[in-house]
């Protein structure tokens, strides 16, 4: 996904409430998997004015990552002054939602942070429904978090492109707990309306790299001119995924009776990581017959391909089962479908179904898959190749699912039995870029800076080397202060860059 944050800057009361909202953002950043194959951040900031501080292109290569957008996160600094939601709508549909900013032809969901309402006697001024709607147009769906007790809910509904895309919490010290359903509503509910010709029309590939898995019930061999219609349509999905080293990668599980890994992720590699020799492969599955077991499929999914050690990368998965009709239930224990699709779901895992013939039943689809949007169903094997175009557009666009990276996040969460104490107890030094857990205390992440010399004078009269370092020290002495003049403080010949400086400072 391409996401934008939209941060209200204005209310400079508190500078731990400053900080308990730069690490709520940091939070949504770490789950929406920034890489340059994965998702991408575009941040703005409004007061009195609106400013864009990350378009989608600003960050690339190996600065393209999320440790990254959070260190610039955590470089933002309250502005005070008036509330114009609407300049920052503005500036995210003319600056931000846009080629030059490097949008993508994929999910663009917008969030707006709030505090307040709208300032709406300085001037002329764009009603925000009208804002809102001109991101819309655009194919983002607008999400909203308004936060304390001066938020006006009616904006709220005028910003937001749906009831359900509406958060709020009492507080500032409320927003931690807000933070997954706010990873959930975004992630599940943002509904993509692109208006690019190469999304509103049929794709001639998937844009963003996937690892795809399908699962295919070769339960029904009755016609073997069905099969084939079957492997047909897969082959033709394969072609879509773009199979390459660098782009998408499949994993192919069968199932009747039983089921079968006929291909993990990391099964080809080199010059046969490509669609030629997947679709070899899928020319090659045999119709079993027996059984319908949808349950041990999912499941072995779950085990066997879903993981690190079946090549599975910190990239979208989707994965599409097939079936021909209802799974077997009479046949020993077995698992509830819904529970096994939870298990894949949990895993970052969009789960799409296809129904193909009479014989299926529509509330185990709706079991199977994540979402009613992700269920697609045919009558007959003879109409597989006309539902193919809707089945690429779905598993590519909806298929782009958050999760929490399984590299090390700069948000480290203790084991589940222990309460987490960056939630518990929090981290409120001044400037901090995020919180960790160390022998099962909150520390405060503090920022890291270039070595180089900018000298400025700090509020304390203190000269510190750059404003990084005025911000690193002040974090790591959880000492308030602030830039007082973007030069050297004139009656200092040497520049103090010392914590143990500060301390003396304060307490003197």
């Amino acid at each position: 996904m391409d996401t934008t944050f939209i941060i209200d800057s204005s209310d400079c009361d508190d500078r731990s409430n400053w900080n308990r909202l730069l690490y709520f953002v940091q939070t949504l950043v770490t789950y929406f998997n920034v890489s340059p194959s994965g998702g991408r951040i575009a941040l703005i900031q409004f007061s009195t004015g609106a400013n864009v501080v990350l378009k989608f292109s600003t960050l690339t290569g190996s600065l393209l990552n999320y440790e990254e957008v959070n260190r610039r996160v955590g470089l933002l600094q309250c502005q005070g002054g008036f509330r114009r939601i609407d300049k920052a709508l503005d500036l995210a549909e003319k600056e931000v939602l846009t080629p030059a900013g490097g949008v993508r032809d994929i999910s663009r969901p917008v969030l707006v942070i709030t505090t307040g309402k709208q300032t709406a006697d300085q001037g002329l001024y764009t009603p925000l429904d009208v804002a809102s709607s001109r991101i819309q147009s655009k194919g983002a769906a607008l999400f909203v978090l308004g936060i304390g007790k001066d938020v006006d809910t009616s904006e709220l509904t005028e910003i937001a492109s749906s009831p359900d895309n509406i958060f709020t919490v009492d507080s500032f010290k409320d927003l931690h707990r807000e933070a997954d359903e706010a990873k959930r509503g975004i992630c599940i509910l943002v509904t993509p309306v692109p208006t690019s010709p190469l999304v509103a029309s049929a794709l001639k590939s998937c844009p963003i790299p996937m690892d795809t898995t399908f699962i295919i019930d070769s339960s029904v061999c009755d016609n073997s001119g069905n099969w084939n219609r079957l492997l047909y349509f897969v082959q033709t999905l394969v072609n879509f995924f773009n199979v390459s080293p660098s782009g998408g990668r499949i994993a192919l599980v069968t199932f009747n009776s039983d089921a079968k890994v006929v291909l993990k992720f990391n099964t080809l590699s080199g010059s046969l990581l490509n669609s030629t020799e997947v679709n070899r492969l899928v020319s090659s599955l045999q119709c079993q017959g027996g059984l319908r077991r949808i349950d041990k499929a999912l499941e072995l999914a779950d085990k066997e391909v879903l993981t690190t050690a079946g090549g599975m990368r910190d990239i979208s998965r989707p994965v599409l089962v097939i079936t021909t009709g209802k799974q077997t239930t009479g046949q020993g224990v077995y698992t509830p479908l819904d529970i096994a699709s939870s298990r894949l779901q949990k895993k970052g895992a969009a789960v799409f179904v296809l129904g193909v013939g009479s014989d299926v039943d529509s509330s185990e689809l709706n079991q199977i898959a994540s979402g009613p949007n992700n269920v697609f169903t045919v009558d007959s094997y003879k109409e597989l190749n006309n539902k193919a175009n809707e089945a690429k557009r779905g598993i590519c666009i909806l298929g782009i699912v958050c999760y929490v990276p399984t590299a090390t996040p700069q948000v480290t969460t203790p084991t589940p039995t222990t309460p987490d104490p960056c939630r518990t107890e929090g981290c409120s030094a001044p400037y901090n870029i995020g919180c960790r857990v160390v022998n099962n205390t909150a520390q405060c992440i503090c920022p890291t800076c270039l070595n180089r010399r900018i000298p400025i004078c700090a509020s304390d009269d203190v000269q510190d080397r750059t404003e990084c370092h005025m911000r690193r020290q002040a974090c790591l002495g959880d000492i308030s202060v602030t830039v007082a003049k973007q030069s050297p403080c004139g009656k200092f010949s040497l520049i103090i860059d010392k914590t143990n400086q500060r301390h003396l400072d304060q307490n003197n």
